[in-house]
């Protein structure tokens, strides 16, 4: 699978837990250096939970540069296991990233597809659930999309 470099973006070794490594969310990965931990130093060896998360931005050619997570104020990854749930990892320094601009079109566009989206910005979770969509039966779908986001 081909897939886009990060550049400078640091977001998914910033806002998770890594328990591997002893990192807590929203805490600087310790093997971050360089501007805003923009290199790893364990790349090579880094976690297992490294090496196999990818964000969809990264993975995905189609969309636009101004959804890479650094630059919008979120990743967006789909629960694991779901395809009717997707997960936004929201900068809690800029909390309504989610909810403007091209992330509001992101969630909207998810919405209309009928797949609901969980947002997570620091502890507080938000969701945005497709029209006549049964709340309960997503419920523990949207509950794990929120636990995910903490850790990877």
């Amino acid at each position: 699978m081909s897939m886009r470099s990060c550049g400078p973006c640091t977001m998914c070794c910033t806002l998770p837990a890594i328990p591997e490594i002893g990192k807590l969310a929203g805490a600087a990965c310790p093997h971050g250096t360089g501007p805003q931990g923009a290199s790893c130093m364990c790349y090579a060896g880094r976690p297992l939970a490294c090496r196999r998360y990818i964000c969809l931005w990264a993975a995905s050619s189609v969309l636009p540069e101004s959804l890479r997570p650094d630059l919008c104020g979120f990743y967006v990854e789909p629960l694991r296991g779901k395809s009717s749930v997707v997960l936004f990892n929201v900068d809690p320094l800029r909390p309504d990233a989610w909810k403007t601009g091209v992330g509001r079109s992101l969630v909207d566009r998810y919405v209309a597809q009928g797949t609901a989206v969980a947002a997570v910005v620091g502890a507080a979770n938000h969701y945005a659930l497709p029209p006549d969509t049964a709340f309960t039966p997503i419920w523990r779908d949207l509950l794990e999309a929120a636990r995910a986001a903490g850790e990877r």
